[in-house]
């Protein structure tokens, strides 16, 4: 009974390496082909993650670009429409230079009377800026505020498109319109430009 007994218990230990010997280790081909599909994964996952971060860096700066381009038209628009065409023609208007008095209505003559306060735009292509100063009449400045990223002059009487423009005096003081064209350009990342343009054609209604 004993020696059938340990006879089984010898048969049992001489099957159990045998059991264990089928079932081998990967080999070294299949770890570089898993190793392959999981760089592959991964690559994969970061482009994605890439391309998603670079699409929403360029659509947050072009809306912040929109907006700028908005509030520097509204300003200025909103300025023009305040002025009279022939204090714009009296002092050396052009494409990149407008200036001209304040005003108030004298409500006993019916007329306009000028403050001794102006009101100036200037255009610096290098720095790409537009500068609205607030000065009074000996050239002092009493406030000063900067549009970025302007990219075009910003004054014409005549505009097409951006290659058919002019700034006639002449005109201005006939047809007492102005035409505001508010171009910005900027850098996003290395290589991406964006730009918006908007244009308002303003009536000058106070002479």
């Amino acid at each position: 009974m004993s020696t059938g007994s340990k006879g089984r218990e010898i048969g049992h230990s001489v099957l159990l390496p045998a059991s264990l010997n089928n079932k081998r280790g990967l080999s070294l081909i299949e770890i570089m082909a898993y190793s392959f599909i999981l760089i592959v994964v991964l690559a994969g996952l970061f482009s994605s993650l890439a391309v998603s971060s670079y699409s929403q860096a360029v659509g947050s700066s072009r809306l912040d670009l929109q907006a700028d381009v908005r509030r520097t038209l509204d300003w200025t628009t909103k300025d023009i429409r305040q002025a009279i065409s022939w204090d714009i023609c009296n002092n050396s208007p052009s494409a990149t230079y407008i200036k001209f008095h304040l005003w108030t209505w004298d409500q006993t003559t019916h007329t306009f009377s000028l403050t001794n306060e102006l009101i100036e735009y200037e255009y610096d292509a290098n720095a790409r800026t537009l500068t609205r100063r607030l000065v009074d009449s000996g050239g002092t400045v009493l406030g000063s505020w900067v549009f970025y990223n302007i990219s075009a002059p910003p004054f014409y009487t005549a505009y097409i498109s951006p290659s058919d423009n002019e700034f006639k005096t002449g005109d201005l003081l006939t047809n007492k319109k102005l035409i505001v064209v508010i171009t910005a350009q900027k850098n996003v990342r290395v290589s991406t430009d964006i730009r918006y343009s908007l244009k308002e054609e303003v009536r000058i209604r106070n002479g």
